[in-house]
């Protein structure tokens, strides 16, 4: 008997020493894993982290740098694996790397001014001294994806309370140091970590300016054993140096420095392996930074290259049982939608904070759920005030708190922009204008704005506009306004042109509008002015004397399209009315109704299109001295076959079917940037018209199509087309830009 209590208690004691080895060997306190940066190629991270998932190896803490801090900081907040892949799949990574906002939350003003004629760059002009923006993007998108990915970590204040204790790494360019972020926002770490230089601007965060870590701590090996391993499981994704031939502007020389401090800081990194670590090395020959395109690629080299270790990684491995244990405290729930107790926006130099708060809190709701929160933040954004919205939440004595912290542009708030445009077609002249705009915005708390545009080319114009609205976030407004312009029109008897007026005219005009929520604005005006003709070139010479304008004028504008300049999805419904009678004080009799109608939708990258016309002029007298109020055609894609203004018509149907396929940009070159995007398709356009002035061209059907190339650039859309007339003759068009026009 005493001998088997004697056993019993070997046996015990044995069984709680195989407990507390299994437990202590489930929780793994000594393995640490360190992800590297590297761009598009930190996906392969997701192959490392499935693949160690496999092998039943439990990860005690993480610190990663650039995307592999972002791909860790999501990982370690509790995201599952599966989740993790999907969620990187889903990512529209094209996007996420700029900042233009949806156009579906921009103003119907913002609207007008991204409408093409000016170019992107937008620069500051405050106390007579000109400022640029810190970097090419400043991450909004990219801050919104954070968000949404980090939501698992909303309450949590110190990144050693997540599911695997987390650091991210960053640099502070002001000292040159490396920051080891613990706690605070998740969605600001991983934002701070992979603050590219020269390409992404510097994230401000507790009074430093920090960017991408991989500048000084590439592969935090010795952070992440000071954290808690005595085994590094270390993910090196080597960081190839550029070409000579892929070198040849600021970005890509600002890049190369990069990636040679980082290749140092790598090495330095790599001499501190003991012989217990391991080392993963997937072979990424022929991916660099931006193969956002090849995440299977990725996430396959991810997997073989930890496979092809997996002799030294085997003794690192758990029971299945033991694992359980450690995926169940892992992997978290995702949070649906959390419900703050209290919204707060942190304070603002000009901004009115009133206005924000209209937009984030929807009518009759006093505290809004997450969902509404984001939407809110992206129709903020879309205000064009601001670098970036962060949404974060913080606990404050129990009470959860959603923290808006809007970033007002350090270059604002008052804004110059340029354009350039350039239309060249076969057999016509090529017509050049160059646009420059000036904008003081938030003259007043109300949030007024004064726009000064000048054009200089085929079109002269000065237009100044005061766009005041009638309270704090309201809809309605006042837009006093002053236009002067001198532009040209070629005249055609049949298929020659003959002769080119030139028109002048200076007004002023008040209208009174109101904003149709982000979709569009609608307009009621009197315009007051005078205006003057002269044949330029032609059989006629000499000029007319200036009459005067007298005109009720009315515009709806409903934008909901994706892109001002190849749309892929939504509509636009223009209706513009003009009526210039007698009883106003004008000479002659004139009005002018013009409805425009363009329709897009996309399926697998295909997109077809629809536009219609109608419209219809009613005059007594002179047709020579309206022929810049009848209704133009002819043009890219408005007749392409036929040169631009070919036609001035009294009465016009017109229909235009598209189709264009989005490819990469110009076939796979992006040349640095400037090109985002690249469509090749073709139109089919139809025309019925009435008209008076031309005796040579019969009123009736007219028939046309095109193919064409096009791009977003920079500079605004670009397009190669040709077009062929019902006649056969054809017609080349080369244009850039968009001249700033206004009816």
């Amino acid at each position: 008997m005493e001998r088997i209590r004697i056993f019993r208690g070997i046996a015990a004691a044995t069984l709680c020493a195989l407990l507390v080895a299994g437990w202590a060997h489930a929780s793994a306190p000594g393995i640490a894993l360190v992800l590297s940066g590297g761009g598009a190629r930190g996906l392969a991270h997701i192959g490392v982290l499935r693949e160690l998932e496999r092998m039943r190896i439990p990860v005690a803490c993480l610190v990663g740098t650039s995307m592999g801090g972002v791909v860790g900081g999501v990982y370690a907040s509790g995201m599952p694996i599966d989740q993790l892949e999907r969620a990187a799949r889903a990512i529209d990574w094209t996007q996420a790397f700029q900042d233009t906002p949806d156009r579906s939350a921009m103003l119907a003003r913002r609207k007008k001014d991204e409408n093409g004629h000016f170019a992107r760059p937008e620069f500051g002009y405050n106390a007579g001294s000109v400022a640029s923006p810190a970097g090419v993007i400043y991450g909004q998108n990219l801050s919104e994806i954070f968000s949404r990915f980090s939501q698992r970590a909303a309450d949590i204040d110190h990144f050693d309370r997540l599911p695997i204790p987390y650091r991210a790494v960053a640099t502070d360019i002001v000292t040159g140091q490396a920051v080891v972020l613990d706690k605070g926002s998740l969605a600001l770490a991983m934002r701070a970590t992979m603050s590219v230089p020269a390409v992404m601007a510097p994230l401000e965060l507790e009074g430093r300016l920090l960017i991408d870590g991989g500048l000084v701590d590439n592969l935090p090996i010795a952070r992440a054993r000071a954290l808690c391993g005595e085994v590094v499981i270390a993910v090196n994704l080597g960081t190839p140096l550029l070409e000579r031939k892929d070198i040849g502007s600021a970005v890509s020389v600002g890049l190369q420095m990069v990636n040679i401090l980082t290749e140092q800081n790598v090495r330095a990194s790599l001499a501190s392996l003991t012989p217990q670590d391991v080392l993963i090395s997937p072979q990424l020959d022929g991916l660099n930074s931006g193969s956002f395109d090849r995440i299977d690629a990725l996430i396959a080299a991810g997997e073989q290259a930890t496979r092809a270790v997996a002799a030294q990684l085997q003794p690192l491995s758990v029971s299945a049982q033991a694992f359980a244990l450690w995926k169940q405290r892992h992997d978290q729930k995702e949070v649906l939608d959390l419900q703050p107790d209290e919204v707060r926006i942190t304070p603002l130099k000009w901004v009115n904070p009133d206005i924000l708060r209209s937009a984030l809190l929807p009518e009759n709701v006093d505290v809004p759920t997450e969902a509404q929160l984001m939407e809110g933040v992206a129709k903020i954004y879309g205000r064009g005030d601001f670098e970036r919205v962060q949404l974060n939440f913080t606990q404050d004595k129990g009470r959860r708190i959603a923290l808006v912290e809007p970033t007002e542009k350090s270059w604002g708030p008052n804004y110059l922009r340029f354009g350039l445009s350039m239309v060249a077609q076969s057999g016509e002249s090529t017509s050049f204008n160059a646009v420059a705009g000036y904008t003081r915005s938030w003259i007043n708390s109300y949030g007024a704005r004064w726009q000064n545009i000048v054009q200089i080319g085929e079109k002269n114009a000065l237009h100044a506009e005061f766009h005041q609205p009638l309270a704090p976030g309201s809809s309605l407004f006042v837009a006093p306004r002053l236009l002067a312009t001198q532009d040209q029109s070629p005249i055609y008897l049949g298929s020659a042109q003959v002769a080119r007026f030139s028109r002048t005219q200076a007004l002023t005009a008040l209208e009174l509008g109101a904003e149709l929520g982000h979709s569009g604005e609608m307009r009621l005006g009197l315009q007051i002015g005078r205006e003057g003709y002269q044949a330029d070139v032609g059989l006629v010479a000499g000029s007319t004397d200036t009459t005067p304008i007298r005109a009720l004028t009315a515009r709806l504008d409903v934008d909901a399209l994706d892109k001002a300049n190849f749309p892929t999805q939504g509509y636009r419904v223009l209706l513009d009315l003009h009526d210039a009678s007698k009883s106003l004080g004008n000479q002659n009799e004139f009005r002018r109704q013009v409805l425009d109608i363009t329709l897009a939708r996309t399926w697998n990258q295909n997109t077809f299109s629809a536009q219609f016309i109608g419209g219809k002029v009613d005059y007594a007298g002179a047709a020579g001295n309206i022929v810049f109020d009848l209704i133009p055609l002819g043009g890219f894609q408005r007749l392409s076959g036929y040169p631009a203004g070919r036609f001035r018509v009294d009465q016009l149907a017109f229909a235009r079917l598209g189709y264009q396929r989005n490819i990469p940009p110009l076939l796979g070159l992006n040349l640095g940037g400037i090109i985002s995007q690249t469509y090749l398709g073709g139109t089919l356009e139809f025309a019925h018209l009435e008209q008076s002035y031309d005796p040579r061209t019969p009123s009736g059907a007219y028939q046309s199509g095109s193919v064409f190339i096009g791009t977003d650039t920079v500079l605004g859309p670009a397009a190669l087309s040709f077009g062929l007339s019902q006649q056969g003759t054809g017609t080349v068009w080369l244009s850039i830009g968009v001249p700033w026009t206004l009816r």
